[in-house]
């Protein structure tokens, strides 16, 4: 448990919204730390592009949502970090203010993921969290969006309509089937 703990521990310092958490600027505190803390990179002559931190995000989400839904390492002990974590991970995400881009890339990574598997263990109540989501919480996310960033938005709001119309969720790409994993 003590790698899962220290690797966990390094993948929030990385992406906060592995956590979820949407830190805000401390007083006197730089605009470049502010950003560095949020895990922005710094090349160090200029921090990276929004585009490219994005991306670099929606790749953490991933990695922590197919972490979740990994077999345990021995099999008669319980996944130390399983899927009710992602349960959790995504109650937290919904009680937080949505912020521009990040709520919406963070939502659709998660939910493509571990979206399948949160659908075997909790059935028609992640179907009805999914329909909060759509009905109550993506409009609060679309309200802080610029128009000139529709793209994590309008990506999220079809994921969902897909959901809402087949009434089930797509496994997720490349996901290797339980015979190879153990």
């Amino acid at each position: 448990a003590l790698f899962g703990d220290l690797f966990l521990a390094h993948l929030y310092k990385r992406c906060p919204y592995t956590l979820p958490a949407y830190w805000n600027k401390k007083s006197g505190e730089s605009n470049e730390d502010y950003l560095r803390r949020l895990g922005y990179s710094n090349d160090g002559e200029k921090l990276e592009e929004r585009d490219k931190y994005l991306l670099k995000m929606e790749g953490c989400i991933k990695l922590y949502a197919a972490i979740l839904q990994g077999p345990p390492t021995f099999s008669n002990m319980p996944h130390p970090h399983g899927m009710s974590h992602g349960w959790l991970w995504l109650s937290r995400m919904l009680n937080l203010e949505p912020i521009p881009d990040v709520t919406a890339t963070a939502l659709e990574a998660f939910l493509k993921v571990a979206g399948s598997a949160l659908l075997k263990m909790y059935k028609s109540q992640f179907l009805k969290l999914l329909e909060f989501i759509y009905s109550q919480y993506l409009p609060k996310v679309e309200a802080v969006t610029l128009e000139s960033n529709l793209g994590p938005i309008t990506r999220l709001k079809l994921y969902l309509e897909k959901i809402q119309k087949t009434r089930s969720v797509p496994e997720p790409e490349g996901r290797m089937s339980q015979s190879i994993c153990g």
